[in-house]
């Protein structure tokens, strides 16, 4: 993926996040760079790293890799993490509603019955994950699909210890 040419897509808690083209131009992927600021912040990229080759769903982007580079900036070691999931084409729920309002409930319904099925495939993995970030800015609305999930950025294993609502 050519990550000299990234246009910003935008920014969250965590990291920045840039639209990038694959060398051959026939793919878009979501490079996201990791500013974490302690020791959970690390610890959830490093997980998102274990987690993520694991799924495969139709209705949830699609994990590339990471990558961790390390480097000097003024004389200071750092070391920068990325990640690369699919780009989804379309908007996401809360762009959606702040153009279109208040949607009908019938429409709003449609959208929660489309992500019971990727939230069950977590849930229902060897290794259940929770996704633990879905909000209207994490589910895409695809043209020509089903609501889709993006970033697993936090998700985990559910422990021993850890419950669901049912």
């Amino acid at each position: 993926y050519n990550i000299e040419n990234k246009q910003p897509l935008g920014k969250g808690g965590q990291a920045k996040a840039f639209l990038v083209e694959s060398n051959d131009r026939t793919r878009k992927a979501v490079y996201k760079i990791f500013k974490p600021a302690d020791l959970d912040d690390l610890t959830n990229f490093h997980r998102h790293a274990q987690l993520c080759p694991q799924i495969e769903h139709p209705q949830i982007s699609t994990f590339i890799g990471t990558h961790e580079e390390t480097g000097q900036i003024g004389g200071m070691d750092i070391t920068v993490f990325s990640t690369l999931t699919e780009y989804i084409e379309g908007d996401d729920l809360g762009t959606y509603i702040e153009q279109k309002g208040k949607l009908p409930a019938q429409e709003a319904a449609g959208i929660v019955l489309e992500l019971l099925d990727p939230v069950e495939y977590i849930h229902n993995l060897e290794d259940t994950v929770l996704h633990r970030d879905i909000k209207p800015a994490n589910i895409i609305l695809p043209k020509d699909g089903k609501a889709t999930l993006i970033d697993l950025g936090i998700a985990k294993k559910k422990g021993k210890n850890t419950t669901m609502a049912s």
